[in-house]
Order: structure tokens, then C-alpha cells, then sequence
């Protein structure tokens, strides 16, 4: 699931700062993104995108450990 809400827009050549998290729902994994003008410090827009990660028979499953620690996940 992708979600984004335009707050202002950005014009050709600003330059734009990404700001993320992630966060666990099980069984989703949520990266949320914040997007600012670097020179101006307003944010241009918000995003979140919802991630389900399946098996090869499509059941949900888990990220391996080792994934969770590399960014940063607490479960």
C-alpha cells in the first residue's frame, strides 16, 4: 500500500532533502518517508508505503533477523 500526501510543490532544481523510518506492523513493514526544500526547511510532501513480504507459495513471512537489526526494526 502506497500513501502520499502533497503538501507544496517543488519546482525544478530545489533541492530536496528525504527524511525515512521504518517501522514493523506485523506482518507489514512500514517505511515512512518525509520530503523537505533543503533551503526553505518545508516539507513538500509525506509518504508512507506498506510492505508485505511473502514466500514463494505466497504465504506472509517474516524478514530474516539480520534484516530487522540492519534497519533498525524493533518488533
Amino acid at each position: 500500500m502506497l500513501n502520499i500526501r502533497y503538501i507544496r510543490e517543488a519546482k525544478i532544481f530545489d533541492e530536496m532533502v528525504i527524511k525515512s523510518k521504518i517501522a514493523f506492523d506485523s506482518p507489514y513493514v512500514v517505511f515512512h518517508h518525509n520530503m523537505y526544500n533543503s533551503k526553505t526547511k518545508l516539507k513538500s510532501c509525506k509518504a508512507s508505503v506498506k510492505h508485505l513480504y511473502l514466500t514463494k507459495d505466497r504465504v506472509p513471512c517474516g524478514l530474516p533477523d539480520f534484516i530487522m537489526e540492519k534497519w533498525g526494526i524493533k518488533q
